[in-house]
């Protein structure tokens, strides 16, 4: 499947979804999720937040980066997840 996230800088990029998985806490209980992993890393500081679409849609807000067997790679929570975290999403 491929993603693409609009970056701060207002480009678009696209990846492919690699995999998902749940964090880990330091309490010992799996994080709400599942967290999404691309195949690359195609961002930069500042992106976190950025939307990740899927066929044009909204499907996810950028969280960070992950290594992964060696490379590093963008992790994004799927917009599905985001209200058993408590966030709500506005758009305009």
């Amino acid at each position: 499947t491929t993603v693409c996230i609009i970056k701060r800088n207002e480009t678009q990029v696209c990846a492919y979804v690699l995999n998902h998985y749940y964090r880990l806490g330091d309490d010992g209980t799996y994080s709400d999720g599942p967290i999404i992993q691309t195949d690359r890393d195609l961002t930069v500081g500042g992106d976190s937040g950025s939307p990740w679409l899927y066929g044009g849609v909204a499907y996810g807000i950028h969280s960070g980066d992950n290594t992964y067997a060696g490379v590093v790679r963008n992790v994004y929570t799927p917009a599905a997840s985001l209200p058993r975290m408590g966030i709500s999403v506005v758009t305009q």
